[in-house]
């Protein structure tokens, strides 16, 4: 079962997310509701580790096995959703190595994700594009250039 908790008025996820870094460039993905990029993940099950979680979440989005290289940050975001519902999630994020290369070009994937379908559009960006991608959330750019140490990120657009 998932970190998911929602009611009316709020929702929390409890998630994990893969910085994939190959060829000095970094993996983001567009989720087909969205307009803007991401880093791929997913939402943490109970009783699982999030190093556990980060690994299955990798291989269910994309098809691959990664190393896990070290974890760069944990976020926590607050935000109200269009609906006005207000969204708190905490996040892992780590930075991973596929185990085998993926190709460096823009593809797509479907997943069938507890029985959703999804079509997600993957982009390689190098760390000196990042800047100009948009991507959420932003403070993760900080992050991803400096990955020599691990801070706890609060964003509060609340």
């Amino acid at each position: 079962m998932e970190i998911d908790i929602s009611n009316e008025k709020e929702r929390f996820k409890f998630r994990v997310c893969g910085v994939v870094e190959q060829d000095e460039k970094i993996l983001f993905i567009k989720h087909q509701k969205n307009k803007f990029f991401c880093l791929p993940g997913g939402r943490v099950e109970i009783g699982e580790d999030t190093e556990t979680a980060i690994k299955r979440e990798m291989f269910e989005e994309l098809g691959i096995h990664v190393d896990i290289k070290k974890l760069l940050t944990i976020s926590q975001n607050l935000f109200y959703l269009e609906n006005g519902k207000t969204f708190h999630e905490l996040v892992f994020y780590y930075l991973v190595s596929p185990v085998n290369k993926l190709p460096t070009i823009e593809f797509e994937k479907d997943e069938i994700d507890k029985g959703v379908f999804c079509h997600h559009r993957f982009n390689w960006f190098a760390l000196n594009e990042i800047n100009k991608t948009d991507f959420k959330p932003e403070n993760l750019k900080e992050i991803i250039h400096e990955e020599n140490y691990t801070k706890i990120l609060i964003s509060n657009s609340l």
